[in-house]
């Protein structure tokens, strides 16, 4: 995951979360919510989260054209960013990647990031980008992903094999594009994590102490 936030002097305080939708409807979002006791009708009602649900129009109209889906997604991200606030609202995509293997052009994908970013303005940005190797990146999207970050984060399974206790390694990095005063986010710092029906539970590397 990606996670890429712009901003002048003020730390970000998210109100509103838009959230897009590529792999699964927004009723399987809904149901993890609710695992982790958040009230999704509740707070799409106040205003607070916005499903864009990508992946049931896709199946329902199978929009053709790679500018079809990418200008549906921007229209509807600069709509909600008329009516938001600068620095209070996190964009969030589950995975980029999906884009680029139902055939859209990772040319026109690359010029779509770089336009959202600029239409997001203060705002968060949180990308999923799902890989099927753990080698250096060979995806322009995804080089470019990593290139103009704040924070990295990448899951892994365990090099070990399965375990009963963990479920895989997660392994936050400092993006080339972190601020000052992100400093004390680490250059690396390789954690183990180890899902749940209700979430998940992040742990230090060869410890049970639990960090979330």
């Amino acid at each position: 995951m990606i996670l890429k936030q712009t901003r002048s002097n003020d730390t970000l305080t998210i109100k509103k979360c838009v959230f897009v939708t590529l792999t699964q409807d927004v009723e399987h979002w809904k149901a993890i919510l609710g695992k982790l006791n958040v009230n999704p009708a509740k707070a799409i009602e106040e205003g607070n989260l916005v499903f864009v649900d990508l992946f049931s129009k896709w199946r329902s109209t199978k929009l053709g054209a790679d500018g079809d889906i990418l200008g549906h997604i921007h229209e509807i991200m600069a709509n909600n960013m008329e009516t938001a606030s600068p620095g209070e609202t996190l964009v969030m995509i589950d995975d980029l990647a999906h884009l680029s293997w139902i055939g859209v052009d990772e040319v026109d994908l690359l010029k779509f990031i770089r336009t959202l970013r600029l239409t997001l303005q203060e705002s968060a940005l949180l990308i999923g980008c799902h890989t099927l190797a753990v080698e250096p990146p060979t995806s322009i999207i995804h080089r470019y992903l990593l290139e103009t970050c704040t924070v990295h984060l990448e899951f892994r399974p365990l090099a070990s094999g399965r375990s009963g206790l963990v479920s895989g390694e997660l392994i936050v990095c400092r993006g080339p594009e972190a601020w000052p005063e992100d400093i004390t986010i680490p250059a690396q710092n390789t954690l183990h994590y180890r899902s749940t029906d209700s979430g998940a539970i992040i742990f230090e590397k060869g410890s049970s102490v639990v960090l979330t």
